[in-house]
């Protein structure tokens, strides 16, 4: 396999394809083969200098590419920075999450159990998960295999906070047992991370085996993908990077974040650009690779035939007509009267995309270390595939994105003062904060996030409606003002936020007070607690109250935390009730609480409990309060605290 990468390779490249065309089909037919596959090197020295430009003029950091014909990766590359803070070089063996993407692996790994005769993609889904159903249990149980894989199910998102813990596929299932269908199944389109759940939990199912681990024997590992897993254990061994948050103009570092539930639809596959390249010669080569038959050509078919269509222009895809279908895993289009199969994948900090052009046996792959790009600043990740495609097809690249054609842009100038716009605006669970202040002339943004801190440039359309702006796109927010004029909150597409007032500031820091207990722990606890005592736990009183406040590493006693610091607080006591877990989040964080009542020297009291993780560690406090004082000391103590505590 010659894998053609750097400028200064392709003549050596062009000498060896000489002297075995030379050799195998004699010289006229050697000739021949020379000037086709110089022509090649031609292509890719143009496709590489075009990669090279857009990665100069993009805020995206860094970027990788995979380039494959029906014989060989023909092209691996990598561009830009990986991580902004290391500064290491992007290469074609970064490991990069692949979003949904994964959905075609999914569906791959269906039809090879259809194929070995487990499964028909008609069948009910309730055959193979008897427990599913929404609260149209009838309907419910029409749902094929085949509409889960078409997205055309008619299942409706559930809770994204469930999303972003440690919850199971299993927990996704139940959830969707008090929901209503959005229509009648296989009637619509209607992206659903949800049905890839549901299929993800049939191969567990059918195969007897974790999902992961299903991928990597049946997939993963015939085709020689290495550095590629979807088990989430193995992320960090593998050196997988973090990605990054957008800001106004450069890419800011995002932290790692994990997410168990949606395996199967696109939450936590890593792969390279290299290792694509290896999946991308399977489906070019109908199914085979290196002499295995993964899926049979038919099937294989299977896959990218439409099931269903929607609007291209929706998902950001520009074809002939306007409208894309899509098949099992995959969508698919008429581009210059071309139809090309592709899937996108994006996953708040990283992103992919993966093109197939059948009628010219070539196909490619991008990863990005960032989600998405504004497509009116710059080019999409659509337009730069086919703009690779274009170039192997003797065209030149377009540039279509145009700033005047943003629908946001305007001239507007505000003719007021910024201050009364500047503070701290927080939904009303604490789980999003936007910190606006001025920068320069004008205003800035930045909102705190579970993967770190997405920043903003402020753009007036009016004196109340605002643009929230960077690379990735925009948002649109409305400030809410009293007949006054005085500031209140902001609503739109950022949620509705109630401004905090410096008043409120103030009072705020006349009752609580900020303590540092320990390096790289801070609290802010109220002023009439006194600490007590500082050793392995920290203990506050005030007389008729106690606050435990304790940090750890995360997977400490049997790899949950949360039961660790639950079993030592509870010790002897006696519970006389135990209220549910309950789970949200706060500041950016998920947060685990529950309360008991308990029984101590014969007088009943509340027992508050809460637990946080973030970087590999844990912040759990625990409240003991008089009986009946619980839901005063969740408010004014354990809210604060796991909205304020850096940890």
């Amino acid at each position: 396999m010659i894998i053609l990468k750097h400028k200064t390779s392709l003549l050596l490249v062009s000498i060896i394809i000489l002297v075995t065309a030379w050799n195998f089909t004699g010289s006229g037919a050697a000739g021949a083969n020379l000037s086709e596959n110089i022509n090649v090197v031609e292509k890719i020295e143009k496709a590489e200098s075009y990669l090279e430009e857009f990665a100069a003029e993009t805020p995206a950091t860094g970027f990788s590419v995979v380039i494959c014909s029906t014989e060989q990766i023909i092209y691996s590359q990598g561009f830009g920075r990986e991580d902004v803070r290391t500064q290491k070089m992007m290469r074609d063996d970064t490991m990069v999450a692949i979003g949904s993407l994964t959905k075609s692996f999914t569906a791959l790994a269906v039809m090879q159990l259809a194929e070995e005769g487990k499964l028909a993609l008609d069948d009910p889904v309730v055959e193979y998960l008897a427990e599913f159903r929404t609260l149209d249990k009838e309907k419910s149980r029409e749902i094929t295999i085949r509409h889960l894989l078409s997205n055309s199910s008619g299942l409706p998102s559930v809770d994204h906070s469930l999303y972003t813990g440690d919850e199971d596929s299993r927990q996704i299932l139940e959830k969707l047992s008090a929901r209503n269908l959005l229509f009648e199944p296989g009637s619509h389109f209607s992206y659903s991370n949800e049905g890839f759940v549901l299929a993800g939990l049939i191969i567990e199912e059918i195969s007897e085996q974790p999902y992961a681990d299903y991928i990597e024997e049946n997939i993963l590992k015939p085709l020689e993908m290495e550095d590629s897993t979807t088990d989430i254990a193995e992320i960090d061994d593998l050196e997988a990077i973090a990605g990054h948050n957008p800001g106004v103009k450069e890419a800011l570092p995002a932290e790692p974040v994990t997410n168990s539930a949606l395996l199967a639809s696109g939450s936590e596959f890593r792969s390279t650009a290299l290792d694509l390249g290896n999946y991308l010669l399977l489906l070019l080569n109908e199914g085979s690779y290196e002499g295995s038959q993964l899926l049979s050509a038919d099937n294989t078919a299977r896959l990218f035939e439409a099931e269903t269509t929607f609007s291209a222009e929706d998902e950001g895809i520009r074809t002939d007509d306007g409208q894309a279908g899509y098949g099992l895993g995959w969508s698919s289009g008429q581009v210059k009267e071309r139809l090309l199969i592709m899937h996108a994948g994006k996953g708040a900090t990283q992103s992919s995309l993966a093109i197939l052009d059948p009628e010219e046996n070539i196909g490619l792959a991008l990863l990005f270390n960032v989600d998405s790009l504004d497509q009116y600043r710059y080019t999409s990740k659509y337009e730069l595939g086919l703009n690779i495609l274009r170039i192997f097809d003797g065209e030149e690249p377009e540039k279509i994105y145009k700033i005047e054609d943003d629908p946001t842009y305007n001239n507007y100038q505000l003719n007021r003062e910024l201050e009364p716009y500047t503070g701290t605006y927080i939904s009303s669970d604490a789980s999003n904060i936007v910190e606006v202040y001025k920068y320069d002339e004008g205003l800035r943004a930045e909102q705190q996030v579970r993967t770190g801190v997405i920043e903003y440039k402020l753009d007036f359309v009016s004196p109340t409606t605002v643009i929230f702006r960077n690379f990735a796109g925009t948002r649109q927010a409305d400030f809410q003002l009293t007949t006054e004029g005085e500031v209140t909150g902001l609503s739109g597409e950022l949620e509705n936020l109630t401004r905090v007032s410096r008043e409120q500031d103030l009072d705020f820091q006349r009752k609580y007070e900020k303590l540092q207990l320990e390096e790289g722990l801070t609290v802010e606890v109220p002023r009439d607690f006194r600490l007590k005592d500082s050793n392995s736990k920290h203990i506050f009183e005030n007389g008729e109250s106690k606050l435990i406040v304790e940090r750890g590493a995360s997977g400490t006693a049997d790899n949950n935390g949360y039961a660790h610091f639950i079993n030592q607080i509870k010790g002897e006591r006696e519970i006389l009730l135990a209220g549910e877990k309950n789970q949200e989040m706060i500041a950016s964080r998920l947060c685990y609480q529950q309360s008991f009542v308990i029984k101590e020297k014969e007088e009943k009291k509340q027992l508050l409990l809460g637990y946080a993780e973030q970087g590999g560690r844990y912040f759990a406090a625990a409240v003991e309060c008089p009986y009946g004082k619980g839901t005063e000391m969740a408010g004014e103590v354990l809210l604060p605290l796991f909205l304020y505590t850096e940890f």
